[in-house]
């Protein structure tokens, strides 16, 4: 009974032992991923600080402005093409006025005075 025992221990142990070893082995394997992962996320937060340092590079309004000159044909509102919003059609069938606001009638700023 003795041995039984004394065998039915040493198949425990041994059981136990292989489960342990298992067990570090995974948890090893999980380390090194994790380890991999955090590698590549600095590399994608360094990747996203040099686009952001990119974008504010190509967004800097002077460059934008040099650009816009270059490139667009761009020329300032003229009072002649506004128009009011009551002069617009309210469907389809209804011809749009596209009269301008006359000088006269365009909005005048007036300083607030104390």
């Amino acid at each position: 009974m003795t041995r039984l025992f004394t065998l039915l221990g040493i198949v425990i142990a041994l059981s136990a032992a292989v489960g342990l070893y298992k067990v570090k082995m995974r948890t090893a394997e999980l380390g090194d991923q994790m380890r991999a992962v955090s590698r590549e996320i600095a590399r994608e937060e360094e990747a996203i600080s040099v686009l952001k340092a990119e974008w504010s590079l190509l967004n800097q309004p002077d460059r934008l402005q040099a650009l816009a000159e270059r490139y667009l044909d761009l020329q300032p509102i003229e009072i002649g093409q506004i128009i009011r919003v009551s002069g617009l059609a309210d469907d389809a069938t209804t011809e749009p006025d596209f009269s301008p606001i006359a000088d006269d009638d365009a909005p005048s700023i007036v300083a607030a005075t104390d």
